[in-house]
């Protein structure tokens, strides 16, 4: 359904400068507080290459049309852990479920190239769309980390997930509760 290719500076043009600049995407990504420029993308991809981060352009494998983008970053292989984040560019398709389907091939990505153990991330509690779409993807509800983030002048929670490689796990918080 899905498939991953480097992200390069030609996909900022291809959808990616869109795709981060709605008003959705400036919302739940810290990182985009305000409107970007193709100057923007390109130094954010040299300065995540320098860090060591992996970051892909996904694909759907029945039109091959570029849908979105993931990154894996903090990577640390000697705690053995990253963190993800991916954006599915346009509405229609979102919901569909490719935003689960990108988390499960990134953590295994992570789990069998990068051979580590521990995948993590952080939603805002607002998000309800990437909550939902995390769980689906086989994450496991670890915390929350109470007014942690400024968004729109506020102060919201942030739910912090995780997949740990062979281990059962229990969300420590119903995600029902987290969902409504």
């Amino acid at each position: 359904m899905i498939y991953f290719k480097p992200l390069t500076t030609k996909h900022i043009k291809q959808g990616w400068l869109k795709w981060v600049n709605t008003k959705e995407s400036r919302l739940f990504i810290r990182t985009v507080n305000s409107k970007l420029k193709y100057k923007d993308l390109k130094k954010w991809l040299e300065k995540n290459k320098k860090l060591g981060d992996i970051t892909y352009a996904i694909y759907l494998k029945e039109n091959n049309k570029f849908i979105g983008t993931t990154r894996i970053s903090l990577i640390n292989h000697a705690e053995k852990s990253c963190t993800l984040g991916r954006l599915i560019g346009e509405n229609s398709n979102r919901d569909k479920g490719l935003g689960s389907m990108v988390t499960k091939k990134v953590i295994k990505l992570a789990f069998n190239k990068l051979k580590l153990n521990k995948v993590w991330v952080e939603v805002y509690a607002n998000n309800k769309r990437s909550l939902k779409s995390h769980l689906n993807g086989g994450f496991f509800i670890a915390g929350v980390k109470k007014f942690h983030y400024l968004q729109n002048k506020k102060f919201v929670d942030t739910i912090y997930l995780e997949k740990v490689k062979n281990r059962k796990q229990k969300h420590i918080i119903n995600p029902k509760i987290l969902l409504k």
